[in-house]
């Protein structure tokens, strides 16, 4: 019966140990040696090809919390991830600023993809957007355009501008000389 006893323990200690659902705090380094897969969707079997952290779940994020007491030292949160297609929206890649809840980048995937750069920038499609109807920002520190596709600075139009009423001036004296 003694004997009996120890091998029911035993089992039933293996079964209650084979899972676990308690959290685990490492207080120490923790170095892993291949690769690693976090999330509700990660499996036993998982293929990681070359991927040294998969974050695997529907809507994957990492959230940044400063922890600084100090006052000589920012405090600011972030939170990075992406999205899922939603009938809505295509998905999208972000950055959010969570101190001030402000979405700072957004990087939209599909045919119509788009950028939007800055606090509160709205994603327009096919479009690198850096405001938003109200909030309109300037772009600073731009090369000169030397593609027809390129934008132009404002020191390019001026001088193009400049150039033009150089001419308009000259035929204008042409003119009063006639």
């Amino acid at each position: 019966m003694y004997r009996n006893t120890k091998v029911v323990l035993a089992s039933a200690l293996t079964l209650f140990s084979l899972y676990s659902a308690a959290d685990q705090q490492v207080l120490d380094d923790l170095i892993v040696v291949g690769s690693q897969c976090v999330g509700d969707a990660c499996t036993d079997t998982e293929d990681f090809g070359f991927d040294t952290l998969r974050l695997k779940t529907d809507d994957p994020r990492i959230s940044f919390v400063d922890t600084s007491t100090s006052a000589a030292f920012p405090t600011n949160d972030w939170l990075m991830g992406i999205t899922s297609e939603s009938l809505l929206d295509a998905p999208y890649f972000y950055l959010i600023d969570q101190t001030t809840q402000q979405s700072v980048l957004k990087i939209s995937a599909g045919d119509n993809s788009s950028v939007a750069l800055g606090a509160g920038s709205e994603l327009v499609d096919g479009a690198i957007s850096v405001g938003a109807e109200g909030a309109e920002r300037r772009i600073t520190n731009v090369a000169e355009g030397t593609a027809d596709s390129d934008a132009v600075t404002k020191e390019q139009m001026d001088a193009a501008l400049n150039a033009i009423n150089a001419r308009i001036d000259s035929i204008l004296i042409q003119l009063n000389e006639l």
